[in-house]
């Protein structure tokens, strides 16, 4: 399934927790920042998110509570991980960036310009029902500085 950016306001009514987070990437570093906020009442989760900076570019995974990659493990009935995926929504289209969608439980945004900033999500929707409601259940705030 191809992944689109999210549109920021997509979800009328849902509880979207904003968490104190946001990344200050340095562009010679490479560090691995671990992202847990609290979560909506409705949807309850251990899972974390993960952001890999290096240079101008950000790799996002999902785990679950056990520090399993939820890319291996996401698609077994009971896991986790099911139903859960990264998304996000930013100042920028993703045609004027590189995005890697092959996994979408691990995405890459490459080629970030100074002032890219928006909000990583942890979003879910059933996957036994493709017209269910997508929510967002965590969101967490970024900033490309460069």
């Amino acid at each position: 399934m191809e992944m689109k950016k999210l549109l920021t306001g997509f979800i009328a009514g849902a509880s979207i927790l904003i968490a104190g987070c946001s990344s200050n990437p340095d562009a010679e570093s490479n560090e691995t920042i671990v992202v847990q906020e609290s979560v909506a009442p409705t949807i309850q989760t251990n899972l974390e998110i993960t952001e890999e900076w290096n240079g101008n570019s950000v790799t996002l995974s999902l785990f679950d509570s056990e520090r399993n990659n939820c890319a291996i493990d996401v698609r077994t009935v009971g896991s986790e991980c099911y139903g859960f995926y990264i998304g996000w929504s930013a100042n920028f289209n993703d045609a004027d960036r590189v995005v890697d969608y092959s996994i979408v439980e691990t995405t890459t945004i490459s080629e970030l310009q100074v002032g890219d900033s928006g909000n990583f999500q942890l979003m879910y929707q059933n996957p036994e029902d493709q017209n269910s409601p997508i929510s967002v259940v965590k969101e967490f705030p970024f900033t490309y500085n460069g």
